[in-house]
């Protein structure tokens, strides 16, 4: 199996919410004034300053499936992911492992 040559990442985002069933007062309104925090992972389509692109499926045949688009305002960090192929130990099978992350300021994380 041949990884693909895109960067592998974690997405860190703020996702806006929507209470689609429960009831609020004005004074517990603000118990969920917040975003919600996300973490997505994928491989890198596009990265610019409209926002990133991954999806998490690829076939070797030149597709990718399971896309997501966060808006760059969203965006709180982006690690990239070093992926290794090592060999499984029962019939061939190969394992995909992460070795470590890289946020966007370059640092390495363990």
């Amino acid at each position: 199996m041949k990884l693909p040559a895109l960067p592998f990442v974690l997405v860190q985002w703020d996702d806006a919410w929507k209470a689609a069933t429960d009831e609020t007062t004005l004074e517990n309104a603000g118990e969920g004034h917040c975003p919600e925090e996300c973490i997505s992972s994928g491989f890198v389509l596009r990265d610019d300053a409209k926002g990133i692109q991954i999806a998490n499926e690829w076939s070797p045949n030149g597709t990718w499936r399971q896309r997501a688009f966060i808006p760059r305002q969203m965006v709180v960090n982006v690690f990239e992911v070093k992926l290794t192929l090592r060999r499984g130990r029962r019939h061939g099978h190969a394992d995909v492992s992460g070795i470590g992350t890289q946020d966007s300021t370059g640092g390495t994380t363990a």
